[in-house]
């Protein structure tokens, strides 16, 4: 299932994350590239939030959100 959706995609600068109602929030966000290396991590406190990925190279990479046992992902493209 599901727990967010994440826009731009592909994103350049700062991706945004709009989570579903109901969702538990104060889970854990974290984006790794292919490699499976974790390239950015932050608590999730907003049903909507900003991240900042301007740091990040060019590719793609894989947000996942953890919530009370729950996991979701999504793939998206850094330009």
């Amino acid at each position: 299932r599901i727990l967010f959706r994440l826009y731009p995609n592909p994103v350049k600068n700062s991706l945004t994350l709009q989570f579903e109602d109901g969702i538990a929030l104060n889970g854990m966000l974290y984006i790794t590239n292919m490699y499976g290396c974790v390239v950015h991590s932050q608590q999730v406190n907003d049903a909507r939030m900003r991240v900042n990925v301007r740091s990040l190279s060019a590719g793609s990479y894989i947000a996942t959100y953890f919530v009370n046992g729950k996991k979701s992902s999504v793939k998206f493209v850094k330009q």
